[in-house]
């Protein structure tokens, strides 16, 4: 296999409508930030006024710090492992492997969503356009945002 760059796990986002895109993430993002990268599955990486990277696992429905500055975030991607959990490295691979390839404006989801207990890995791995992932999963984590861990919902689904 041909090695492989960081520029194989992410997605060139500049282009598309931010505004719009996170209209349904409103609720749980800070007030001010730069989107500074997208991996493949949307999770954002994005920059705070005061320097500090933090990443929006679209999956998870949760805003995490995960380095002080850009440079200590490039550093720590000097790291095999860290660089597999921010990027998705191996089920990206697998998704490619499967020839589910992603064309302009698509992404990786999953059908069933981490945060529910959905497993990362291929099975329950599809490409959707972006503009759904990122309002389908916004809308779900809005819901659940109060709901005690381990409690069952019922959760209404507007991708």
């Amino acid at each position: 296999m041909a090695e492989r760059s960081i520029q194989d796990y992410i997605i060139h986002h500049h282009e598309l409508d931010w505004d719009v895109l996170l209209e349904s993430w409103r609720w749980l993002l800070p007030d001010s930030y730069t989107i500074w990268l997208m991996n493949r599955f949307g999770d954002l990486f994005l920059i705070l006024e005061n320097g500090v990277v933090v990443m929006l696992d679209s999956g998870m429905g949760k805003v995490e710090q995960v380095a002080k500055d850009q440079v200590e975030f490039c550093d720590l991607c000097e790291k095999p492992e860290e660089l597999s959990d921010y990027f998705a490295i191996p089920l990206v691979d697998a998704m490619v492997e499967s020839e589910a390839a992603l064309s302009g404006g698509q992404c990786y989801t999953f059908r069933h969503p981490p945060v529910t207990g959905g497993e990362y890995e291929v099975s329950n791995v599809a490409v959707t356009e972006i503009a759904n992932h990122f309002a389908g999963y916004g809308n779900i984590h809005e819901q659940l945002r109060d709901v005690p861990d381990g409690r069952q919902v019922e959760l209404d689904w507007k991708p």
